[in-house]
């Protein structure tokens, strides 16, 4: 019987586990269990990221959008009041032309009557049936304008100046009120659309007015406020503008028509063949008298009468600039970012980058969106509500004027964005910080300084 020493049973042995293959798939699995492991974190890394950025896109666009259509609905309310302002300015003024033209046909009369029975001394009585009828016809405008001058003493008295008057007060102010409203009331609307479709904070440009014309022209760097594109320039030529628009709108064809339909049942129908032409050469003789009764009615109703109008824009570039909004929104983020938090997870060897920089630091994203203001109907105009909102890109070529860059635009509302962080309290919300937050605005100062007027054209959000 053979006997086989311990060394031998020894390396029987280990021949066989060299031999042996079985596990070996095992380790390949758990090597590439490791491996899927590794890139689903990045890929679940890089989908939130998506994630993220699209909600802050999705945030500025529905900050963008939301502002212009606060600021296209008042420009279509100042338009309506403009109308407001037309119809009564018109009515008023055609009432005072009436007069005028009444006045022009008496004394045309007179004057007519008068050469008439002097032209018959010599004619020896020829001209007698047509003196006696001109000289009917003017004592029956004399008759006409005693019917109605009780209601010219009261028009003049009373209704005119207070009645007429207050109402065009009233539409001035209501005007007034949304010129001074919109800026901030669009501001907040973006703000609160903004936060609540993700954003952590969102500003807009250009920013409303926050302090006196003198300091805030100090503290922009850009000069330029949020307002809407209506001015009163010279209330003189508004109201003279507001006249032709009386006439060469056919809003004077509805005065003349209510004329015939409110003075026919009364005074222009009886009393022979001459109340009817009377009254028909009256109505029409106003048209033209519309132009020296517009220049009565101004210095009636006065500056707040004045309707407004359009600014004048130097260029197609400055009109787009004042004309829409850019919105800059920001999402926090500081715990995917910190390597103290979900960064961990990689157990990074070593770092790259100095941790003490406060531009490796940040954790958010930002993202711009831009709309517009747009009328639809032609050259834009304060006369008609046919104002509405449109998403449109960040820049188009030669649009930034040369004294304003994006720059200047985020400079400007970076104490809006500072005051937006509090009003949310971003530093209690998302894991964020106060040295996150101030990276982010440093990352994003940094970035749009980049960005200047050969490389920012054509960039969309």
């Amino acid at each position: 019987m053979n006997t086989i020493s311990m060394k031998q049973r020894v390396q029987q042995r280990l021949g066989q586990l060299h031999r042996e293959q079985s596990g070996a798939v095992a380790l390949l699995v758990l090597a590439a269990i490791l491996i899927i492991f590794m890139i689903s974190l990045v890929i679940f890394d890089t989908g939130r990221a998506s994630r993220d950025k699209i909600t802050v896109s999705a945030a500025a666009d529905a900050a963008a959008w939301s502002q212009s259509s606060i600021e296209a609905r008042s420009m279509n309310m100042i338009a309506f009041s403009n109308v407001a302002k037309r119809v009564t300015f018109g009515m008023t003024s055609y009432y005072v032309a009436l007069w005028l033209a009444y006045t022009e046909l008496l004394v045309l009369g007179i004057a007519l009557s008068v050469a008439c029975w002097i032209a018959n001394i010599p004619t020896f009585g020829a001209l007698t049936p047509i003196c006696e009828q001109v000289t009917e016809f003017t004592v029956k405008i004399g008759i006409i304008m005693g019917k109605e001058a009780p209601d010219l003493g009261v028009f003049a008295g009373d209704l005119n100046s207070n009645y007429f008057g207050r109402d065009m007060k009233a539409l001035n102010s209501y005007q007034e009120y949304m010129m001074e409203l919109t800026p901030w009331w669009g501001w907040s609307e973006q703000f609160l659309r903004g936060t609540r479709n993700g954003a952590s904070m969102t500003a807009s440009f250009p920013a409303p007015k926050l302090l006196p014309s003198s300091v805030s022209s100090m503290l922009s760097q850009s000069g330029k406020t949020d307002s809407l594109p209506v001015q009163k320039d010279d209330p003189s030529k508004n109201y003279s503008n507001m006249c032709k628009r009386v006439i060469g709108d056919w809003d004077i064809v509805v005065h003349v028509a209510d004329y015939a339909l409110k003075s026919g049942p009364n005074a222009c129908t009886s009393g022979g063949w001459q109340p009817p032409v009377i009254c028909a050469l009256t109505g029409l003789l106003a048209v033209p008298n519309m132009i020296p009764a517009c220049k009565i009615q101004e210095k009636v109703f006065g500056d707040e009468g004045a309707p407004y109008d359009m600014k004048k824009y130097s260029s197609a570039e400055e009109w787009q600039l004042d004309s829409s909004n850019l919105v800059f929104a920001y999402k926090s983020g500081d715990k995917r970012m910190n390597n103290d938090e979900e960064r961990k997870k990689y157990g990074f060897l070593k770092d790259e980058h100095d941790q003490d920089s406060l531009i490796y630091k940040s954790g958010g994203y930002w993202g711009m969106a831009r709309s517009e203001i747009s009328f639809q109907g032609g050259k834009p105009s304060a006369w008609y509500p046919s104002w509405t909102a449109r998403m449109r890109p960040v820049s188009l070529p030669g649009e930034w004027q040369s004294d304003i860059e994006l720059s200047n635009a985020w400079r400007d509302v970076a104490p809006y964005m500072i005051l937006g962080a509090a009003l949310d309290k971003i530093v209690d919300s998302d894991g964020a910080t106060l040295e996150g937050a101030a990276a982010d605005l440093l990352r994003i100062e940094l970035s749009t300084s980049a960005m200047g007027k050969d490389n920012v054209p054509g960039v969309s959000r």
